[in-house]
């Protein structure tokens, strides 16, 4: 193995309820973190607020089956997801897990999905996010809008919370990573239309789209600003990423997602990293945005997906299902992209989406381990 161009961070994620896989505990998670180990693997991201992303890959449970606060939640209790054992206080697993990975001096991080919480409605159907289409309709959403404060106070009660249990005390995270920071189009909630006339002096004009992806852009980039800040008061060791999911090289350019790199970048977020989720990016595509973003700082990149046949039967999002040789191509095409970087040595980490969809013998899982343990 060449040391020299060894990732830092060789990372796999878990679910802490994922409806593809039937086994949430620590009978599968202990062989499978010691089997990472084994492999090279340092680090383990928790996706412990997940959000029914994946209907269509389950042929057993219900979309439901993933909604809710996957933690014994005290603040929200009516929110707790009643189908993950770790929601239980008296099945809760994750300081056992965080324990077994420093053991094995692997590092873990916390990944979240920040406003798409879709059991607030229809109690707070006034949360919700009103999108503007290409027909110029104010489209329901299933996030929320972060100009509407009684949901920002939702959010840190939510995050507060979270962090005071897993990210403080002698058993704790060494990171966050904030998840779902993309709009998908502008917001224009009255609130937003508020807010933007008192930051610009002017009224939202809905003709004027790059004028409203610049202000969500700038706004989605202070509120990630506010929320670091947030999170380090609560533990200020805690190594902060912004997840920058599925962008493609135009969302990056003009901001169509809301994450417009011009005013939505390291420098303006404050966080420690960022983190790209990729796809089906070409290779100068990358190569463009990654440029850009290790220019200014560290960055971590997240393949996306792993998994082939835990209820997947189907193309999904146009992604084509993994075998042992695509996710070898995915591994060694970050690294030959990053061999081509002015500044390499900020491409710091590369992981693999939620494997635990998997079992633990599933061809998928051995490469995924394999691969990026050895990346």
């Amino acid at each position: 193995m060449d040391n020299i161009n060894q990732f830092p961070i060789r990372a796999i994620e878990i679910s802490t309820s994922f409806m593809t896989c039937d086994v949430m505990d620590m009978s599968y998670f202990d062989p499978l973190i010691k089997k990472a180990s084994d492999h090279g693997i340092n680090v383990v991201t928790i996706f412990i607020i997940p959000d029914s992303y994946y209907p269509e890959t389950s042929s057993k449970k219900s979309w439901l089956y993933e909604e809710g606060l996957d933690w014994p939640s005290e603040k929200f209790p009516q929110y707790r997801n009643i189908n993950c054992l770790n929601s239980n206080p008296e099945k809760e697993f994750i300081p056992d897990l965080i324990s077994l990975c420093h053991s094995l001096n692997m590092k873990v991080y916390l990944r979240t999905i920040n406003n798409k919480h879709r059991w607030l409605y229809p109690q707070h159907e006034n949360w919700r996010a009103l999108r503007l289409s290409a027909e110029g309709k104010a489209v329901p959403t299933h996030a929320c809008c972060w100009d509407i404060s009684d949901f920002m106070n939702y959010y840190y009660a939510v995050l507060r919370e979270l962090l005071e249990r897993y990210a403080t005390g002698t058993i704790k995270a060494d990171g966050l990573l904030l998840d779902q920071q993309k709009l998908f189009g502008p917001y224009i909630n009255q609130e937003s239309q508020i807010e933007f006339e008192r930051r610009t002096g002017n009224k939202m004009d809905f003709t004027k789209i790059q004028q409203l992806r610049d202000y969500w852009s700038s706004r989605n980039a202070e509120r990630v600003k506010d929320t670091v800040e947030f999170a380090k008061k609560i533990s200020p060791e805690l190594e902060i990423g912004l997840t920058v999911e599925a962008v493609k090289e135009d969302h990056f350019l003009n901001g169509e997602s809301g994450l417009k790199h011009e005013f939505h970048n390291l420098q303006t977020t404050q966080t420690d990293f960022m983190h790209h989720q990729i796809f089906d990016h070409s290779d100068d595509e990358l190569f463009n945005m990654w440029e850009e973003f290790t220019l200014k700082g560290p960055l971590w990149i997240m393949l996306d997906p792993t998994a082939s046949d835990a209820g997947w039967k189907e193309n999904y999002w146009g992604w084509q299902p993994q075998t042992p040789e695509s996710i070898k191509a995915e591994v060694q095409k970050v690294k030959r992209i990053k061999a081509t970087l002015t500044k390499p040595e900020n491409l710091l980490g590369i992981s693999q989406f939620p494997i635990n969809r998997l079992p633990l013998n599933h061809k998928n899982l051995t490469a995924a381990l394999k691969e990026t343990g050895a990346a």
